[in-house]
């Protein structure tokens, strides 16, 4: 979770130890919002990408620095697969804003995969749909236009809002029922949900709110981040809240309970309601200004829970995983973050870096030498090289081999004069494994893709891309670098 709608008013940033967790990205990438989904027997987890990691930290520009979804597939939880970026803000065009936010992707229907996406349109919320062939992408946006918007739910007749307080077209997610119908679950601070048809594109019937029970008190508890799984014949649905919102001394909550965003769950035997008796689940990591968001998923016989933790302040967060504990009389056992051995407890995940992906992009660099950060379409990075300059990438996955490549760059300066980039595995001066000339392209956000062949690529590498040339700028800088991808 991230939206400015209700965390603007959030300040604290702290740093805090992450020894006690697994983290799906061992200090490096940082991603958000998690959702998981069994496919050809693997688990997958679809997040957001805060556009930093711990090697670039990136402004906290309240969550507009959320351009593009990952994937990461595992088969027992210890060996992960990083599949770059599957889709961005980029590959939905009519979008009016620069960012993605939390969503659901790698929904299997139709021998096709979807993706049901928050973006905004003309500064307002909205739900888009996109669609691809494999659940790693890449996604392309279907309709051309926004699924759900406000209008949408007012054409329903819901009206805009209750009490003085506004709802918000975010946080999609598909849970399938009984008949195997797809129902897309949605909403901030009001849940809502419609039935689709099984082409996945089409409501069948009317939008419908499913009501959220409060804690104890007044006031708005559900905030977002709506999940529903069904466990030994009960409907769990779980939601992100929090202590005090908006600096109101709400009185849902203990006041021995500890401020900050937590977890809840409440309990129905019908997946369309009523729920009863909201519990807190997962408890806030040291009053952190991090919102929280979860995704409870089984596999192998394991029920898993994905949950987010903060790296600094409130818009660099890390996914973390544990098994989910549940009591003989249906409740679930409560996790505290700092307390929380893992998925795998004693074990370091380890993650690899698919070289096949739809694109790496270049701000998810482990190292970089003479490469300096500047803003692109959208405000998204991309990195500006001297002569020698690099980006390395982190334990870069060839399989079997590559035969080539593609990568997006640009350059402003006309009076550049034998420029190049380079692939070389394992250091800046290590087997060059391809190469292609770099010209003028009229601009810093004109990108060109260039191609070229690739030989000797297989197995793991800590891969280097170098740029050479002559002609730099006032600061010897040549050329910049986007986003880059092999194909086998």
């Amino acid at each position: 979770m991230r939206k400015p709608v209700f965390l603007l008013i959030m300040y604290l940033s702290i740093h805090v130890n992450l020894n006690a967790q697994q983290l799906l990205t061992p200090n490096y990438l940082f991603n958000t919002d998690a959702t998981a989904h069994i496919i050809d027997g693997k688990y997958w987890i679809f997040v957001c990408h805060d556009q930093s990691s711990t090697r670039f930290i990136g402004p906290e520009d309240y969550w507009h620095n959320i351009m593009d979804y990952h994937a990461y597939s595992t088969s027992d939880f210890v060996n992960w697969k990083n599949h770059g970026s599957i889709f961005s803000i980029h590959d939905i065009p009519w979008s009016t804003d620069s960012q993605i936010w939390d969503s659901d992707a790698g929904i299997e229907a139709n021998k096709k995969f979807y993706a049901y996406v928050t973006v905004q349109y003309n500064k307002k919320y909205c739900i888009d749909i996109l669609e691809a062939d494999k659940p790693e992408g890449p996604y392309k946006d279907i309709l051309g236009k926004p699924f759900i918007t406000e209008q949408t739910l007012l054409e329903h007749g819901i009206a805009p809002e209750i009490n003085g307080q506004k709802f918000g077209v975010i946080s999609p997610t598909i849970i399938y029922d009984e008949d195997s119908i797809p129902n897309l679950y949605f909403g901030q601070f009001r849940l809502f949900m419609v039935k689709l048809n099984k082409n996945m594109i089409e409501m069948d019937g009317k939008i419908k709110e499913i009501n959220v029970p409060l804690f104890g008190g007044k006031g708005t508890e559900f905030i977002e981040e709506a999940s529903i799984t069904k466990m030994n014949s009960k409907y769990y649905l779980t939601y992100m809240t929090y202590k005090d919102f908006e600096g109101k001394e709400n009185t849902y909550f203990d006041r021995s309970d500890p401020f900050g965003p937590y977890i809840q769950y409440c309990i129905s035997d019908n997946l369309y309601g009523p729920y009863k008796n909201p519990k807190h689940f997962i408890y806030p990591y040291d009053s952190a200004s991090c919102n929280n968001a979860s995704y409870i998923q089984k596999y192998n016989e394991k029920w898993v829970v994905t949950y987010q933790v903060p790296f600094k302040g409130m818009q660099h967060r890390q996914i973390a995983m544990t098994e989910l504990k549940i009591n003989k009389d249906g409740s679930l056992v409560p996790i505290y973050p700092k307390q929380d051995k893992g998925i795998v407890p004693g074990q370091k995940l380890k993650v690899v870096y698919d070289a096949f992906v739809y694109k790496r992009e270049a701000e998810e660099f482990y190292e970089r030498k003479d490469a300096v950060e500047e803003r692109g379409l959208k405000q998204d990075f991309h990195f500006k090289l001297k002569n020698n300059g690099y980006l390395m990438f982190k334990d870069i996955d060839f399989g079997a081999g590559a035969a080539s490549f593609k990568i997006a760059v640009s350059c402003e300066n006309s009076k550049i004069k034998n420029a190049s980039v380079e692939f070389r595995l394992d250091n800046p001066a290590g087997k060059l494994i391809g190469s292609a000339k770099v010209g003028f392209t009229y601009g810093i956000t004109y990108y060109k893709e260039i191609t070229g062949k690739v030989e000797n690529a297989k197995g793991i590498h800590d891969l280097y891309i170098v740029a050479k040339g002559e002609n730099g700028d006032a600061y010897g800088r040549l050329f910049n670098v986007n986003w880059f991808t092999f194909i086998r």
